[in-house]
């Protein structure tokens, strides 16, 4: 769903608890501003990040298609999500694709 002007800290797009196993992640990230957005790598209880959170800054009214590159292993119950890391006045909407990797 579309994000109306979100304030510094607000999820944008949650994958929720996922099972066990090797993941690759693809996003799609619209924006009508300029943004700022962490990628999270979160815990099983989802009170903390597991790894260094990936900062992306996009320009401008655009949509953005940035790629995990290579695979990630999750433990039950880590999740990834999309935070805002500042404030906008303008519109943000993200999808994550998860493709669990056997």
């Amino acid at each position: 769903s579309v994000q109306a002007s979100p304030g510094s800290g607000t999820v944008i797009v949650d994958t929720g608890a996922l099972v066990a196993g090797n993941y690759l992640f693809g996003f799609v990230i619209s924006h009508s501003v300029s943004s700022i957005i962490d990628i999270q790598h979160r815990n099983a209880s989802n009170t903390g990040n597991v790894d260094t959170p990936i900062r992306l800054r996009f320009s401008g009214d655009d949509t953005e298609y940035p790629m995990w590159p290579s695979k990630i292993a999750l433990v039950a119950s880590e999740r990834i999500r999309i935070v805002m890391t500042a404030a906008i006045v303008g519109d943000i909407q993200a999808t994550i694709f998860t493709v669990l990797v056997v």
